[in-house]
């Protein structure tokens, strides 16, 4: 398994979770 594609999903998914969050929360 490509250790590189899950950090970049795990990176991907910390940038976008409090994104998320602010547009739900608006």
């Amino acid at each position: 398994m490509c250790v590189g594609v899950i950090l970049l999903l795990l990176i991907v998914l910390v940038i976008v979770t409090p994104i998320a969050t602010s547009f739900s929360h608006s």
